[in-house]
Formats: C-alpha cells, structure tokens, sequence
C-alpha cells in the first residue's frame, strides 16, 4: 500500500496508480470543461515538465492553503 499522506494519488478502475501532478491531472481528465482540458494539458509534456515542480512547491506548502490544517503538514 502506498502512502497516500505523501501526495494526492488517482487510482484507475485496473489499479493502475498515479502520484502527484499525474493524479491531479488524471482526476481532472474526468471533470467537465475547463477541467477536463487542464487534466489533458498536466499530464502530457511539455506541461507535464512544469507541473511536477509546481505540484511540489504546492504540495509542501499545502498547509498555507485556505481552508487548510495543522494535519496538513508535513513533517
């Protein structure tokens, strides 16, 4: 099992995982528009390049995000 404390994580219905700017993305692929062409845009280069720093970034300072908590950060 992976540690889903670490990063979003997106599981397709044949298990296939994917972490970080990848699951953001392949979750979005699902949503209607705009979202669905944000989804299209982070997971394939050469956005897929810049997605995975800004994931990052955002991602440790998720507890600086509105609506945030304590338990959001990460150690």
């Amino acid at each position: 099992m992976h540690d889903v404390t670490t990063a979003a994580y997106w599981v397709e219905p044949d298990g296939t995982m994917h972490r970080g700017h990848l699951g953001i993305g392949e979750s979005l692929k699902t949503a209607s528009l705009p979202y669905s062409v944000a989804g299209h845009l982070i997971v394939n280069p050469p956005l897929s390049w810049l997605a995975k720093p800004i994931y990052s970034v955002i991602a440790k300072n998720r507890h600086r995000l509105p609506g945030s908590t304590d338990a959001c950060r990460l150690d």
